[in-house]
């Protein structure tokens, strides 16, 4: 109770804002306070109260583990008005909407009141479709930045300065790469006369880095945790690839790594500073890993190269963020909110050009990312030892505030490319034939199926991520482990999991515009 206490950090939250009948609401957004560049926080409140003719009550929560938290306060019986902050799960509204805690949005949203919304769901119905409940209703709203490239998750990097230098050749192929992973190891690449380069390494917790990037020189894309699920989408069948022979041979090809030195020893056990350290020494340290960009320390020393092939033969399948797919829960409406007609009308602002750069990238200020000059914005010099990539973080409201950016506004007049997004997106070109194509969508899952996934998941997933390390460590054997693990999967209900997330799925596609 105690740490539920200091985790809360709520300000003016009086159990649903329903002080006086001014014909406002209340808004939380994650903020555990106004911890901005001087002023920018109160100039963002200043820019979003002025989309709306009515008073907004602002309230803030911790942005530790918000989503816990907030579920938590949901539970004991404090409503907020409304939430903006995009830290659901849709497993979570789905949760709500059974409890009738928020209310469906759909009948609000029309051509006079909400014109920006009511366009995007006319013009692409698609994200209309996404944004459908298992009971039929709309109770979020979606951020939405059609910069494909950005939806990049993972790119193999590989430090090209050692490549030359050692007479290798880009690999191509996964025996390729444990040619050139030796060759790091042996022969003193960064020329300090020490054996302290790591050839491979890769961080567990890391939203781009994870090991399974490598699944794709199999022809298959996944990713871990409770967004994903190590999910894996073949001619519209929804696969567990951790039961998946190319699993097998991608935790066998690892293990090969580790026992000749090649992969990083502490690749299981490091922290993300200490993985993080390594990116940033001042002498290049890694040889090989994956990124959303190319963030090294010596950054020039790197360069993206193409997703490997298994063999030669097979295909890489690379995986790609779902986009508005799997992005579209940053604002719910609470059962106690005054008036949820005039919060729809705000949000409907925050869908327009010029507030929706302000919501994704920074507020217009002098201390912050972006400066406005007439109609089109800039990007500012930032603090020394800042990129914008994280310092934009500390000028936006909350990083999940709802927006919409069209293809056609990125290296405008109107809004340049961002640092670094011109590189972004010729890899992204380098990547595009290898995407797949039937990328896992995050559907909604109904109350039941929610439930049921989350007891399934705990145990499943455990021992997913246990034998994973003791495979590839070699603290057990592979080969006379595999048959067991998968049928201990299918005894914690391995089957009916998959069962649920196929119907998710099934839904999810029915629902498409054809």
């Amino acid at each position: 109770m105690a740490v539920l206490m200091l985790a809360l950090a709520l300000t003016g939250c009086n159990g649903g804002g329903n002080a006086g009948d001014d014909g406002g609401f209340s808004v939380l957004i994650p903020a555990e306070s106004p911890d901005k560049p001087d002023g920018l926080y109160q100039k963002s409140l200043e820019r979003l109260q002025s989309l709306t003719d009515v008073p907004i009550t602002w309230e803030y929560m911790s942005d530790v583990d918000g989503a816990s938290v907030l579920k938590m306060q949901i539970a004991s019986g404090e409503f907020p008005e409304v939430y903006i902050g995009g830290i659901f799960q849709p497993s979570d509204i789905s949760q709500f909407a059974a409890n009738e805690i928020i209310i469906p949005i759909e009948d609000y949203i029309n051509e006079k009141d909400t014109p920006n919304i009511y366009k995007l769901y006319q013009e692409r119905p698609a994200i209309k479709a996404a944004s459908v409940a298992p009971d039929g209703h709309i109770y979020t709203l979606p951020g939405l930045k059609e910069d494909m490239a950005s939806y990049l998750e993972n790119i193999m990097y590989i430090n090209k300065v050692w490549l030359d230098k050692l007479g290798l050749d880009i690999p191509k192929t996964l025996d390729d790469l444990k040619v050139v992973l030796k060759a790091f190891k042996e022969q003193d690449p960064n020329g300090n006369g020490q054996a302290d380069e790591i050839p491979l390494t890769f961080n567990l917790a890391s939203s781009s880095d994870y090991p399974e990037v490598l699944l794709s020189s199999w022809g298959l894309s996944t990713k871990y945790g409770t967004w994903d699920s190590w999910l894996t989408v073949q001619d519209g069948e929804v696969k567990f690839a951790p039961v998946l022979d190319e699993w097998k041979e991608m935790i066998a090809y690892y293990r090969d790594l580790y026992a000749e030195g090649l992969l990083d020893m502490e690749a299981f056990t490091q922290t993300g500073e200490q993985y993080n350290a390594k990116k940033g020494a001042s002498v290049s340290k890694i040889g090989v890993h994956w990124s959303n960009a190319n963030a090294m320390a010596n950054s020039d020393e790197y360069i993206a190269i193409e997703p490997l092939s298994a063999d030669g033969k097979i295909k890489p399948a690379w995986r790609i963020h779902p986009g508005y797919i799997g992005t579209k829960d940053f604002m719910v409406i609470f059962k106690n909110c005054r008036n949820p007609k005039e919060a729809l009308k705000w949000a409907d602002k925050f869908y327009e050009i010029d507030n929706s750069i302000q919501n994704a990238f920074g507020e217009a200020a002098e201390n912050s990312t972006l400066s406005k000059v007439g109609d089109n914005f800039v990007w500012n010099e930032l603090p020394e030892g800042e990129v914008v990539s994280s310092y934009m973080y500390s000028c936006v409201l909350t990083s999940g505030m709802p927006c919409f950016l069209p293809e056609e506004v990125y290296g405008s007049e109107k809004f340049p490319f961002l640092p670094g997004q011109e590189e972004k997106k010729a890899v992204y070109e380098m990547y595009k034939p290898y995407l797949d194509d039937e990328v896992w969508p995050r559907p909604y899952y109904a109350v039941e199926e929610a439930n049921r996934l989350s007891e399934l998941t705990t145990d499943i997933f455990s021992l997913v991520e246990t034998k994973r390390a003791k495979w590839i460590t070699g603290a057990e054997d592979l080969e006379s482990g595999w048959e067991q693990y998968k049928a201990d999967i299918k005894r914690m209900g391995g089957d009916e999991m998959l069962s649920i997330y196929q119907g998710a799925y099934d839904r999810y596609q029915a629902g498409m515009p054809k």
